[in-house]
């Protein structure tokens, strides 16, 4: 009886319906059979408990930068571009472009230069023998003009062919810096002229087919505009050290006249010398310097490779000094 009187008690105080928002609500669920409660109206509104305000609570708003919008965003490359350079920037650029014919690649692009022209030619360039070390700096300052142009994709156009190389005699006679010529097609060395363009399509076609083209004579432009004939050049192929492929063109001289006729001239000593006598004269470097210089490399990587493994970043630099070592040996035996 007891439990009964308290079910009708609680049951009495549940409205028949409450609300819990607009359109929410719910419903007292079915009463025990045999019993009964007397339903109440549900209150419109519940009530509010005393001493309460209620509270707003909104976002923060972004600030959008009124009527200019947001700001457009730079990347990192787009802050460097546009950074000027400061002083000792520059002169740090300077050295770096000064110091770019003694790299590694232009080194073993000139080992084969020399030996394309002894093979080509049958001729040396120097007299004297010096170390594989001492190749960039004996023809950058040679007592000749050299330059170099290299053959870029299959089907590229004769005069699509760009500079590769320039030592100092050349550079001084254009007129230039090393970044002003190298990486630039080669035909800019001649007038825009149809006819002096021909001409010097026809001359490196003939070099392509023979080998190798003496005695040329042909008019050039300096990057000021002034013009020189070149004489008595030598133009010959430059190719792989098995002489399977052609992979570019090198040319020297050391004559030329102005264009009042004036005949110049690079100092007389040190240049191409006949290689047919007993002399052992034009070898760049002797083999037991490249052997030593081969095996020196070769005792360095196996050191490294003793703690470290052939993924680390120096034992893969070593790796590639010694196999450009070996390609620089095999060139020399071949030539000699």
């Amino acid at each position: 009886a007891n439990r009964a009187a308290a079910w009708i008690m609680v049951m009495s105080m549940v409205p028949s319906r409450v609300a819990f928002g607009v359109g929410a609500s719910i419903r007292a669920g079915p009463r025990p059979h045999g019993w009964s409660s007397v339903p109440q109206s549900a209150p419109s509104t519940l009530p509010r408990p005393r001493n309460r305000r209620p509270v707003s609570c909104q976002a923060k708003k972004k600030n959008k930068g009124g009527k200019k919008g947001k700001a457009k965003k730079v990347s990192a490359l787009d802050a460097v571009l546009k950074k000027k350079p400061t002083s000792g920037e520059q002169e740090e650029g300077k050295a770096t472009s000064a110091g770019q014919h003694t790299s590694v690649d232009v080194v073993m692009w000139l080992l084969l230069v020399v030996e394309s022209y002894t093979k080509a030619v049958g001729k040396k360039l120097f007299a004297e023998q010096f170390s594989i070390q001492d190749i960039a700096e004996k023809i950058y300052d040679a007592p000749f003009v050299l330059l170099s142009h290299r053959y870029g994709e299959e089907g590229e156009a004769v005069r699509e062919h760009r500079f590769n190389y320039a030592n100092r005699r050349a550079l001084e006679l254009f007129d230039c810096e090393w970044a002003d010529l190298v990486g630039k097609p080669s035909s800019s060395s001649g007038e825009d002229d149809e006819a002096v363009q021909s001409d010097r399509d026809a001359l490196l076609m003939a070099c392509k087919k023979e080998g190798f083209v003496e005695n040329y004579e042909g008019w050039r432009v300096s990057s000021k505009g002034e013009r020189f004939l070149v004489k008595g050049a030598t133009l010959w192929e430059v190719k792989t050290s098995s002489g399977d492929a052609s992979l570019g063109q090198a040319v020297v001289f050391t004559e030329w006249e102005d264009a009042e006729g004036n005949t110049r001239s690079v100092a007389e000593e040190g240049g191409a010398v006949d290689g047919d006598g007993d002399e052992e004269a034009g070898e760049v470097v002797d083999l037991a310097e490249a052997e030593r210089l081969v095996q020196e490399q070769a005792d360095l990587v196996r050191g490294l490779k003793a703690n470290l493994t052939n993924e680390d970043a120096e034992v893969k630099e070593a790796v590639t000094v010694l196999l450009e070592r070996k390609a620089a040996l095999e060139a020399l035996q071949q030539a000699s």
